[in-house]
């Protein structure tokens, strides 16, 4: 028998890390598909989903653990991206591993027109509170694995990477908040920040992540430029001994100054056992502003509120805070417009977590559909969920914080059943007197 001989090649032990290019390296390290939580199984069934270990990252996103040997980094590679974590250009949530493949093949993208948006015109579904945990799974799942509705290139542009709170978590260009005096922000209108439609109401939201040490004063000016008079907080400045969000307001007695903006706590704090709100005074070029800044504090990180009912309540104090001021600013000369478009963009509310896509457009979800309720007994969560990811990119983060979506929707509904029966009962009783 011929004697058949193999040349192995020679592949180096180690590494030298001082002389190499690190940050090239790193980068073919991480040229690789966007979605981890996705295997060869998935691609095959997007609905399915396999049943794997769970771990967790500092955005709030549900990872799955692979047991792919292609993407297992071997120790000299682990080695480079551990010196790279000191290089705050690369924090991120490993959840998006590659930048370079975020954009849709159609990049090209329009604002939306608010009747395709979120109206009462969209279709809904009669047994829409009788999904099952299994229905919401498969959904949840195809909203999960739908490729970005477009393209993310001002927020992986280099300089500025250094104003993400994430690197992989980028916000659309097609919906991102631009900062109009750029003198006040060097020159550069970039923050990490989304447009979003509310119900019959365009641009209502505007959802950003937590500001940072370096955008706290971008993100007073994206405030005061939108003329925005009601921030909602879901995170907590620290979670799980992680840095979540910077302290960007004052505290109570407090003057504060970001950037060219001068803030003041009012002392008027109102603490409930679920929320705190606190009024904060803005000051920018002897113009004052009153703005409302409320802090849910029962929403857990990597989780969801105990019960529906403290969100819904404190929902319920942010809009008719909104409803309060937005009163006040509608000027009565306005154009004529149909009765369910805004003439104006008028004061939007800005909602954020600590990466804005989790807690957040959970919240989002919930306020548009109950919305929607009051209007009609038939909504739709799994579209709604599906256009307000085509504005803030992968917002609703898990499946648990959809299931809450519908948990939260259906006490809604039971509390409409309930006005409802007392209604018509006091209806009858009145007409048993009058006979």
């Amino acid at each position: 028998m011929e004697n058949i001989s193999f040349e192995v090649p020679c592949v180096p032990t180690e590494i030298d890390l001082e002389n190499c290019d690190i940050r090239k390296f790193a980068e073919e390290i991480l040229a690789k598909k966007f979605d981890t939580d996705s295997s060869e199984e998935d691609e095959i069934s997007p609905t399915h989903s396999p049943k794997r270990a769970r771990c967790w990252n500092d955005s709030g996103v549900e990872l799955a653990e692979s047991d792919n040997s292609a993407r297992q980094i071997s120790k000299s590679k682990s080695r480079i991206l551990a010196k790279l974590a000191a290089d705050p250009i690369h924090h991120n949530t490993n959840r998006f591993p590659s930048h370079d493949s975020y954009d849709s093949e159609d990049s090209e993208q329009n604002d939306v027109t608010l009747r395709s948006v979120h109206n009462r015109y969209n279709g809904g579904n009669k047994t829409w509170y009788k999904a099952s945990s299994g229905c919401l799974r498969r959904q949840y799942e195809e909203i999960r694995t739908a490729k970005p509705a477009g393209c993310f290139a001002f927020s992986r542009a280099r300089p500025n990477q250094v104003r993400n709170r994430y690197s992989d978590v980028p916000c659309y260009d097609h919906t991102r908040v631009r900062l109009e005096d750029t003198r006040l922000s060097d020159e550069n209108d970039y923050i990490n920040a989304s447009h979003c439609d509310g119900f019959e109401m365009k641009k209502k939201y505007i959802c950003t992540q937590g500001p940072k040490e370096n955008t706290m004063a971008h993100f007073w000016q994206m405030v005061w430029e939108s003329n925005s008079r009601v921030i909602v907080m879901t995170t907590k400045l620290f979670e799980n001994d992680k840095k979540k969000c910077d302290l960007y307001w004052p505290l109570e007695g407090e003057r504060k100054i970001a950037g060219h903006f001068v803030l003041y706590n009012q002392d008027e704090t109102v603490e409930e056992e679920h929320f705190t709100r606190t009024t904060i005074q803005i000051e920018f070029e002897c113009q004052t502003r009153t703005i409302y800044h409320f802090a849910f504090k029962k929403w857990p990180d990597f989780d969801v509120p105990e019960c529906p009912e403290m969100l819904l309540d404190f929902q319920d104090q942010v809009n008719e805070c909104h409803a309060r001021i937005r009163s006040q600013l509608i000027s009565p000369y306005g154009p004529p417009t149909p009765p369910d478009e805004d003439a104006f963009e008028i004061s939007p509310i800005v909602v954020h977590c600590s990466a804005g896509i989790g807690r957040t457009g959970t919240y989002l979800g919930i306020d548009i559909c109950r919305a929607w309720l009051d209007v009609d007994v038939e909504i739709d969560l799994y579209a709604t969920i599906r256009r307000i990811r085509e504005q803030r990119a992968f917002s609703v983060q898990t499946h648990a914080q959809y299931q809450f979506c519908l948990i939260a929707l259906r006490e809604i509904l039971r509390r409409k059943v309930v006005a409802l029966e007392a209604t018509q009962e006091a209806e009858m009783q009145d007409s048993d007197e009058e006979e």
